[in-house]
């Protein structure tokens, strides 16, 4: 499966710089980056069930409200989209090893990849929450 990196043509218009598929969006995304999606030739990976994803989005909400609602700079969550496009967990704007919606947990501070590939990132900005979140995902990887 290939992951699409991609280029504006029109508004709301993109393609694939491998594939060439085209991908129409109901909304402009202000930079090809942000979006996410997969080759056609390639099958999406399969997702946690709706229940995970339901316990998944409560733990994650309860960790914003609690660490007072903030988000990342917008270059740290770019940086992190760009590091989720070349996933092979991606799944459209879902992250199918925890089912989390990628346009939400790459901003909320706090919030780690499950499989630890924003650990670099986020533990360079010295951060106790970025911090936190990277310890809190090892412990669960780890069992």
């Amino acid at each position: 499966m290939a992951h699409c990196a991609f280029e504006q043509h029109a508004a709301g218009v993109y393609s694939c710089v491998h594939c060439r598929g085209a991908v129409k969006l109901r909304k402009p995304y202000p930079e090809p980056q942000t979006v996410f999606a997969v080759c056609s030739r390639g099958q999406p990976p399969i997702e946690p069930g709706r229940i995970e994803q339901a316990l998944t989005a409560t733990e994650s909400l309860t960790r914003h409200v609690l660490a007072g609602g903030g988000n990342r700079d917008r270059t740290l969550s770019l940086n992190i989209v760009q590091v989720c496009g070349k996933c092979p967990k991606l799944s459209g704007d879902r992250c199918s090893a925890c089912g989390c919606t990628l346009p939400l947990k790459t901003k909320w501070v706090g919030e780690a990849c499950p499989l630890g590939y924003w650990d670099e990132l986020l533990l360079a900005t010295g951060s106790p929450l970025e911090i936190a979140g990277v310890e809190r995902e090892r412990k669960k990887r780890e069992g």
